[in-house]
């Protein structure tokens, strides 16, 4: 959320200093942010109502007669408005019942910095709620930098402004060009930048204009009819406004203010209203106040604050009731920004929702179980170029996919909280789901960065897998696929393959995981080929249990264990893989495995170059150890593998080596040359000829 003080993002605020109730920023350390301004943020995010302009252009009247249109206007279904405190309520209040009552206008506005007035707005059609806040500070301060910099200086950070200007009360022509260059010089002063904000450029007192002849026919029809609806064609309506004011004022005197807030502003918005609905005299107004298109200041400022939502041509503000507005197949469309969920968004059929790229846009939320939840859906769901991020302490997954096919391209999914009551999971596939994941980084989450489980079938391609706390992808559905991957520090096992899933993982990098690479267990069928599998703080690859695995053309360097281990009742192929300086063994095999281990390379790992233990067997065929501190070779305890056309030079200790009863079955294919404990141990494994 905001500070409705600065305008900077917090995520909490802190208790008020001075006694006097509300909280404090710890960000500008401003005291008297309204109690219940954080309450129920996510579904009320702030929009400033940051107000410039000349004395006497209409400012404070414009804060009133709109708040007049909220209050006693406005017919939306369930709509409501709120004062969030109130100091500002008792003000407002006043200086209302002085302009409806007896038609006072309000004194000028002094030249300080306001205390921003608050009031929520709650169910408004397609924004949903909000917290208008408002600022208004006296027409001198934006005269002079130094008092812009003071009383003026909520505009820094606002993502629009409202610049109410009335043609008929400026000095001379190039009022509004020096106006806006005290305003540039002052925000380069305070290190703010015109061109990542909006301006929306109202011209007030319209009643004095609209019996000019040239006065555009959509703009003066507007003032006649100005009831504006945010469920239907209000922004098509508004926008045909603009545009026509904008080619009117370029036609005029004033085409070179155009022209400057469109080349100095992100975007440049115009609109026309009467505050007053009639001039006043003496301070006065001569007939009950009748406000005129005094909302379409507020449905711009939404447009410009709030990041926008298109379910095909429409334009929502809330995310899920775009998404519930898409049609079967249909496409959500989102606008740069953040969406900020209150709860879970439930995706119950199939749609599309296109972002602008992860980097520029983001769906968050702190609510529990989930920030998506996925599915059955009757057809694809696609999410492409958006970061999902869960943001609070709440157990969550980030996305949960009970079923169907959910496609994700270019995203980011991170924060998931692990508890009693959920995983932490970045992305959380059950049930007979299909979730294929291209070019997506799924970091940071409590649990794993991807679990399949259940019937569950999950594929990711290219992208990265990293610092989740648990595994990066662990499968225990029907079937998984890995390929060209980066699966990097996370806490547990870079890939988990488990239960009965088919699982393949090809050219991928798994690198500085906290257990192993690669783990493959429990009835597994795995096909490990190509993949880099380094620094990790087990084993680079490990199969054990009854898996199955054809392991290929990998590279297991560095790791803290073994470079590939084999254990348990696993069969399978070992073949193709460079095995070197790892803490222990290039290759072991261990238990009851009885793999296929073929034309590998084993060097400078700590211990032996391949190691048989326990019962293992299989066939041992056409490998290379060389260079490594212990055996080349060695067989150990009741270890029986066939060893034929293999070649250990230059190791520090044997280059073949039975010990404790093994009994390998050793053929005279193998070479043992230069190694530094001798090259045979028991010497007979070197005669020719000799089996067992």
């Amino acid at each position: 959320m905001i500070c409705p003080y600065c305008q900077q993002p917090v995520d909490r605020f802190l208790s008020s200093e001075d006694g006097t109730g509300g909280f404090r920023c710890p960000a500008c350390g401003a005291d008297g942010v309204p109690l219940l301004y954080p309450q129920d943020y996510a579904r009320h995010p702030a929009v400033p109502v940051s107000i410039i302009g000349p004395t006497g252009h209409g400012k404070s009247v414009f804060v009133d007669a709109l708040l007049t249109h909220l209050e006693r206007k406005v017919r939306w279904p369930r709509f409501s408005c709120q004062w969030m405190d109130q100091a500002g309520m008792r003000q407002t209040r006043d200086r209302l019942r002085l302009l409806r009552e007896f038609g006072q206008l309000p004194d000028a506005t002094p030249e300080v910095f306001p205390r921003p007035q608050v009031v929520r707005l709650r169910n408004v059609p397609r924004v949903g709620g909000c917290q208008l806040v408002f600022y208004d500070t006296g027409g001198e301060t934006f005269r002079d930098t130094d008092k812009l910099r003071d009383a003026g200086r909520y505009v820094r950070n606002s993502p629009a402004v409202l610049w109410l200007v009335s043609l008929t009360d400026l000095e001379y022509p190039e009022q509004l060009t020096d106006l806006l260059t005290v305003y540039a010089q002052a925000m380069a002063e305070m290190g703010g930048d015109p061109r990542r904000q909006a301006v929306v450029l109202a011209l007030t007192k319209a009643d004095l204009l609209i019996d000019r002849p040239d006065l555009p026919p959509a703009a003066r029809d507007f003032l006649f009819n100005d009831d504006l609806d945010p469920a239907g064609d209000a922004w098509d309506r508004l926008g045909a406004v603009s545009d026509a004011l904008e080619e009117w004022l370029q036609a005029g005197e004033h085409r070179q203010i155009v022209n400057l807030v469109r080349e100095q502003f992100r975007a440049a918005r115009f609109c026309i209203l009467s505050a007053q609905g009639a001039a006043a005299r003496d301070q006065a107004l001569q007939m009950e106040l009748m406000p005129r298109g005094v909302l379409a200041p507020l449905f711009w400022l939404w447009r410009e604050s709030l990041p926008a939502v298109r379910a095909g041509d429409v334009p929502y503000f809330t995310l899920a009731e775009a998404v519930a507005a898409a049609t079967p197949g249909g496409t959500v469309r989102l606008d740069p920004g953040e969406y900020v969920l209150p709860e879970t968004l439930s995706i119950a059929g199939p749609v599309r929702i296109e972002g602008p790229g992860a980097g520029r846009c983001a769906i968050r939320s702190a609510a529990g179980g989930a920030v998506l939840s996925v599915g059955p859906t009757a057809g694809a769901f696609f999410l492409t170029g958006v970061t999902v991020e869960h943001t609070g302490t709440a157990q969550a997954d980030v996305v949960a996919v009970a079923g169907g096919k959910a496609v994700f391209a270019d995203c980011v999914i991170a924060g998931g909280v692990a508890g009693p009551g959920a995983g932490g999971d970045g992305v959380r596939a059950t049930g007979t789901a299909e979730v294929l994941l291209g070019g997506c980084v799924v970091e940071r989450n409590g649990g794993n960065g991807v679990t399949a489980r259940d019937a569950a079938a999950v594929t990711l391609t290219g992208g990265a897998v990293r610092g989740n706390a648990g595994v990066g992808v662990f499968a225990a559905g029907s079937a998984a696929e890995v390929r060209g991957v980066d699966l990097v520090q996370n806490r547990q096992s870079g890939v988990y393959l488990s239960g009965g899933v088919r699982g393949a993982v090809r050219g991928s990098t798994c690198r500085a995981n906290g257990a192993n690479g690669v783990l493959a267990g429990a009835d597994a069928r795995a096909e490990l080929d190509g993949n880099a599998c380094d620094k990790n703080g087990g084993h680079g690859i490990a199969l054990k249990d009854r898996a199955a695995g054809a392991v290929r053309g990998n590279t297991c360097t560095a790791n803290g264990a073994v470079g590939i281990a084999v254990v348990d009742r696993v069969t399978g192929e070992i073949a193709d893989n460079r095995c070197d300086k790892n803490a222990v063994h290039g290759i072991a095999v261990e238990g009851e495995a009885s793999p296929t281990v073929a034309d590998n390379r084993c060097g400078e790992n700590k211990k032996s170059g391949i190691s048989y233990s326990g019962t293992a067997g299989g066939v041992c065929r056409g490998n290379v150890c060389t260079k490594n501190v212990g055996h080349g070779i060695r067989a150990a305890g009741a270890a029986a593998p066939e060893l034929t056309g293999n070649t250990c030079r230059r190791n520090g200790g044997h280059g073949f080596v039975a010990a404790d009863g093994a009994a390998p079955q050793f053929g005279r294919e193998n070479v043992a040359e230069g190694n530094t404990g001798g090259d045979y141990q028991p010497e007979r494994l070197g005669r020719r000829g000799w089996f067992r």
